[in-house]
């Protein structure tokens, strides 16, 4: 315990939730009436309630190299926390039992940060003179597969005049079948692909699913290891740099979920210009249903 206070606060790796070196909650935690096996410090008392703590993939990967996989899971842990997706309670397996399963994770985040990182490059090569507005990992609801799938714009402008010549799409505009078509994957002309589904990793996230394991736990490990590995395909350039990565949304994406679970994973893994892209135009074909 003594030891993950001391490095919750270390600088290098903490810096976006504003511990400082000097700073009161540095002080805070580096106190002496802390520094004890189960004083159990609240974590209210470092992160104000409602602050969001993020950990850049620079720092992750510091964390668990200096510390170890299971510091860094526990860097994830507490800003999942501070997101409102973390609700297990302090007694249940899952906050008991939270590092056994860190090799598994390590294991199949590097794998999907692998296949990943080339299928994404496979893609954007095969369709280099198009525009990309949409990369992502793409899964069901049992979370028991994920394969990977993109869409651009030239892309949606074809499927858009298709459903224009179906019977029941024939009163909608061109620029409504394209605002209600563009945020849906299986619709993509680049959806699909037998090669884009990631059948090895299929071994490594069933190794998370352990007897005793939850759903809800099995879940947030898999959503965590797809997001950590998204992060490090993205700093890798794949989904563009600079001015044209804001036009380009990243995700986890199923054919039935929610635009609420579509802007909160976008909000984990994009830039602030690329979730305001998403939101206005999910917001915008809403109303087209109405």
């Amino acid at each position: 315990m003594d030891q993950q206070q001391r490095s919750r606060c270390v600088p290098r790796l903490v810096r976006r939730a504003s511990l400082y070196l000097g700073g009161p909650r540095w002080e805070y935690c580096r106190w002496e009436g802390h520094r004890w096996p189960g004083c159990g410090i609240e974590l209210n008392d470092i992160i104000p309630s409602g602050e969001v703590f993020s950990v850049s993939p620079d720092e992750r990967s510091a964390a668990a190299t200096e510390h170890g996989p299971n510091f860094a899971l526990l860097l994830d842990i507490i800003a999942a926390i501070t997101r409102g997706e973390w609700t297990h309670l302090v007694s249940s397996k899952e906050a008991v039992s939270w590092t056994p399963e860190a090799k598994a994770r390590a294991k199949l985040e590097d794998e999907l940060f692998r296949y990943g990182l080339a299928g994404f490059r496979r893609i954007r090569a095969a369709h280099a003179k198009e525009r990309f507005y949409s990369f992502a990992f793409y899964t069901n609801g049992e979370y028991n597969y994920v394969a990977l799938t993109a869409s651009t714009l030239e892309g949606l402008e074809a499927v858009a005049q298709a459903y224009k010549e179906k019977p029941s799409y024939k009163a909608m505009s061109i620029e409504d079948l394209k605002l209600d078509l563009k945020w849906s994957p299986c619709d993509s002309p680049l959806h699909g692909a037998a090669e884009d589904v990631l059948t090895a990793v299929d071994p490594l996230m069933q190794a998370l699913a352990t007897d005793g394991t939850s759903f809800d736990w099995y879940v947030f490990q898999v959503r965590l290891c797809f997001a950590n590995a998204l992060k490090r395909i993205d700093a890798e350039g794949v989904f563009g740099r600079g001015e044209n990565r804001k036009k380009v949304v990243v995700n986890l994406l199923m054919g039935d979920q929610s635009d609420e679970d579509r802007i909160n994973f976008a909000e984990r893994v994009n830039p602030s210009e690329s979730v305001k892209m998403l939101k206005q135009d999910l917001k915008a074909a809403s109303r087209l249903r109405r």
